[in-house]
């Protein structure tokens, strides 16, 4: 997409045409996670999954280009705390508004997207107690900072 902008004085005189060209990337980016997977786990030792950044529906066939994953976020909460906590860095102390305000998400490594992007969090500093349930969310965020909903495992 491109922008001309020309300006007009109180005069009459009228400046050179400039431009900016920019894409537009409205549609928040896909996430996946892979692992685990299972119902019941003996040990979690890290999350993995994929993202992806999708075209926006205005810019399909027009030369488009989606402006790619930029990063994924994960957050652990523990469901059998009353309420449940969200994993703060040290302990399972963040209630759900808290982490619906933007704490408790923790940076994954993120590949680089060519179709999807590969990601990987490690886990063994989370306090997962034999017993307990959990949940493990992740979101991804694209360079528009358009923001995925929330995907969840087990």
């Amino acid at each position: 997409m491109t922008v001309d902008v020309r300006a007009t004085d109180l005069v009459g005189n009228v400046s050179n045409l400039t431009f900016e060209e920019f894409n537009w990337d409205s549609v928040p980016p896909i996430t996946t996670i892979t692992v685990p997977s299972g119902a019941y786990m003996a040990s979690v030792p890290s999350v993995v999954g994929y993202a992806n950044d999708p075209l926006d529906v205005s810019e399909t066939g027009l030369g488009g280009l989606d402006s790619s994953v930029k990063a994924v976020q994960v957050g652990s909460r523990n469901n059998s705390l009353s309420p449940g906590r969200w994993w703060d860095g040290s302990a399972f102390t963040l209630l759900d508004a808290a982490h619906a305000g933007g704490a408790g998400w923790f940076n994954a490594p993120v590949g680089v997207e060519v179709t999807t992007a590969d990601w990987s969090h490690a886990t063994a500093t989370v306090s997962f107690v034999t017993g307990n349930e959990f949940s493990i969310n992740a979101r991804a965020v694209d360079f528009a900072n358009n923001v995925s909903a929330p995907v969840a495992s087990f």
